[in-house]
């Protein structure tokens, strides 16, 4: 299997034409959710090339499982880590192997999402919207209420 060519905006293609003319780089020169959709199409094709979307989507639920395992310990360390304010309790060491694990799932979530051609940014910024719907018609309840 190759890898699918993500299509982005306007049907510009963003793994073998280089950067579009409309895209930028963020302000502190980062890289944009589309460049690194790009870059993870260029590496999937050099190493996952005999992944299904079956493997990569039980891929993504295995990590997500040892993100949660990871996050069930720290929650018995400090049952603090539960509420809203519970980040600080969270240390660099954890947060490096929360980051890590965080690493894994969105690699793999990139690498079914290229696969089956759709441009994450897109969905981001349309599930963003959902949500944002859903909050100002309180859809979540109190978590709605600004």
């Amino acid at each position: 299997m190759v890898c699918a060519k993500p299509v982005y905006r306007a049907g510009k293609e963003g793994v073998t034409g280089g950067r579009p003319p409309w895209a930028a780089r963020g302000a502190r020169g980062e890289e944009l959710v589309w460049e690194m959709q790009e870059r993870i199409a260029r590496f999937d094709t050099e190493r996952f090339r005999t992944l299904g979307p079956g493997y990569l989507a039980l891929s993504v639920a295995g990590e997500a499982g040892e993100l949660a395992n990871f996050m069930k310990k720290l929650w018995r360390k400090d049952p603090a880590i539960a509420r809203p304010d519970g980040f600080a309790p969270v240390t660099q060491e954890d947060r490096a192997q929360i980051g890590d694990e965080i690493a894994d799932i969105v690699m793999l979530c990139v690498v079914l999402a290229n696969h089956l051609g759709i441009d994450v940014e897109v969905e981001l910024a349309r599930k963003l919207e959902v949500i944002d719907d859903r909050l100002q018609t309180g859809y979540f309840g109190a978590e709605g209420r600004t």
